[in-house]
């Protein structure tokens, strides 16, 4: 690309005082008495500017010279010679910039022009140029000047890091302003370009979401808690993943609401008979008290020991059960009141049925649920113990793991496993074993689903109730 540029090159020796040249550059045979040889040889400079006139018309008048000396040992041997085409300097500042209408101009330290493309210009404005940028910095320079009436823009710089040239590159201000407007101009269409697009963007995907959201709406309107498959819809195929997922778990809490209420409705049902039964059972609890009383008198006045002690143990029971309110009462006074119900359960057999207790010290006075341990060994006589000799029910309590762990167990006839399995499942309402499926509900509730029943059973051999209770104190029931 750069010796496209040079028109001929010259090597000029300085021993044997000849000059070898190709191309179209031309030298006079006493080239070294010219002072262009001498200034070139003795300058210090990379790089000059031979400011020589043509003594030939083969030199091309749009060409200019630049010369390199040559040193040896430190002095000057000879020198080479460049011709170069204007037209390198004149696409390099002026004609492929700006669609050409930027100018240059090539000065050195002596503020002489080496180079100019702005022929239109008159001599005294370009004099003016260039007297304005004499003696100022190598770069960065800015002016604003009017050059034959005309306004103009020029700036200049430092042609290159080996010599002092300098180029003032400039252009007329009205053809920059235009240019730049024109640049402002599609700037402006772009942006607003951009601004078209992305506001339909976002209607396609504002539409397609509303189209979601309406979809989610009426699936919305059209869920039915009593049938929540009824309403079920599929979302369309172009939903995103998101909206997807809102069906996915509106349909999953649907059901689950369903069937929640479903769960209330059978227990707010189950209440009511309850209810109805209370009230249908309901007497005066002073009557029973008083008449339990008279046949006590009664029975210890006539000496019938059996009768007497019997109504003392159902008078107590009806008092533990009625009138202490208390919802929590130590582990040994629930004892109290299953050995009060035994005591009257024993005139239901003739044979004895025993009831042994192991109970620890750590597990005697703590805290319980009231009325714990008397449905279950009402469980073991009502459905377990036929009349046969040889019965017991056998209570322990201990410590286990933090807490407390009592054990009914009986030697009656056992539960066989279908029947094991639903005995405690709150989805079978079969109207038996109320007692116990109430009490594993009411030790959930009070102290959470760690603890409740457990029930073990081998037919004929033994069946044991499990009751795990948290290990508390008078003073920690208070929290509870």
């Amino acid at each position: 690309m750069l010796l496209q540029n040079v028109s001929g090159i010259a090597v000029a020796s300085e021993y044997n005082g000849k000059i070898v040249s190709s191309g179209s550059t031309w030298f006079s045979p006493d080239f070294q008495s010219q002072s262009w040889y001498r200034q070139a040889l003795q300058s210090d400079s990379k790089v000059i500017y031979l400011n020589r006139l043509s003594e030939n018309e083969t030199i091309p008048k749009s060409s200019f010279s630049i010369c390199m000396p040559v040193r040896r040992d430190g002095r000057s041997v000879g020198v080479i010679i460049f011709d170069v085409h204007s037209r390198l300097i004149t696409n390099c500042f002026g004609s492929k910039n700006m669609n050409g209408v930027m100018r240059t101009l090539i000065i050195n330290g002596d503020d002489t022009i080496l180079f100019a493309n702005c022929r239109d210009l008159s001599s005294e404005s370009i004099q003016t140029l260039v007297s304005w940028f004499s003696g100022r910095a190598d770069s960065g320079n800015f002016c604003s000047l009017t050059l034959d009436g005309e306004d103009y823009l020029a700036l200049s710089r430092q042609f290159s890091l080996y010599s002092d040239w300098k180029n003032i590159t400039f252009a007329p201000k009205n053809a920059l302003q235009g240019s730049y407007r024109r640049y402002f101009q599609t700037a402006i269409l772009c942006i607003l370009a951009a601004i078209v697009i992305m506001l339909t963007f976002s209607l396609f995907i504002s539409s397609r979401l509303s189209q979601s959201f309406r979809e989610l709406t009426a699936y919305i309107g059209r869920i039915d808690l009593a049938a929540p498959s009824a309403g079920t819809i599929c979302p369309a195929a172009s939903t995103t993943s998101d909206i997807r997922d809102i069906y996915a778990k509106l349909s999953r809490m649907t059901y689950k609401i369903s069937n929640q209420l479903d769960t209330i409705t059978k227990l707010e049902e189950h209440k009511r008979i309850l209810e109805i039964e209370a009230l249908r059972t309901q007497v005066n609890p002073h009557l029973i008290y008083n008449t339990l009383n008279a046949i006590h008198t009664l029975a210890e006045l006539n000496g019938i020991q059996s009768i007497r002690n019997m109504s003392a143990s159902l008078i107590r029971l009806l008092m533990y059960s009625t009138a202490d309110r208390n919802k929590f009462v130590p582990l040994s006074r629930e004892l109290e009141h299953v050995q009060d119900y035994m005591e009257i359960m024993q005139n239901k057999f003739v044979n004895q049925i025993d009831l042994y207790l192991e109970i620890e010290d750590c597990a005697r006075e703590c805290m319980t649920l009231k009325l714990c341990l008397q449905p279950l060994v009402e469980n073991s006589i009502k459905h377990g113990f036929s009349d046969i000799p040889g019965q017991y029910v056998l209570i322990k309590a201990y410590e286990s793991d933090g807490d407390i762990l009592v054990k009914v167990s009986d030697n009656g006839k056992g539960i066989l496993p279908d029947a094991l399995h639903s005995l405690l499942d709150d989805t079978t309402d079969d109207g038996t074993h109320l007692g116990i499926k109430n009490l594993d509900k009411r030790i959930r509730l009070t102290f959470g689903n760690t603890f409740g029943l457990k029930i073990v059973s081998t037919p004929e051999v033994q069946t044991t109730v499990m009751i795990r209770i948290p290990k508390l104190s008078k003073e920690d029931t208070c929290h509870v």
